[in-house]
């Protein structure tokens, strides 16, 4: 889930850059319209960002959910050969 997330973000960048500048010199009247190029990159990485920020979270997640039954199972081995 952590890798379809990170790569999602980064998809999400390539995507919001690419689609900007498409946006930008095909709607703009007779010019290029950088009011449209910057609304999709900063949409593309505020939304690129959140999807990466994410991925970072629940891989924090479990990375502390694998040291929290690491240590649980230590525990119960320990009481046990007592």
């Amino acid at each position: 889930m952590v890798k379809v997330l990170s790569g999602l973000g980064c998809l999400l960048f390539a995507v919001a850059f690419i689609a900007g500048i498409v946006a930008g010199s095909h709607y703009g009247d007779g010019g290029f319209a950088w009011s449209l190029l910057l609304a999709y990159w900063v949409g593309g990485a505020m939304s690129g960002c959140f999807f990466l920020f994410l991925s970072r979270v629940l891989e924090n997640l479990e990375y502390m959910s694998e040291r929290l039954y690491e240590m649980e199972s230590r525990m119960v081995k320990k009481d046990a050969s007592s």
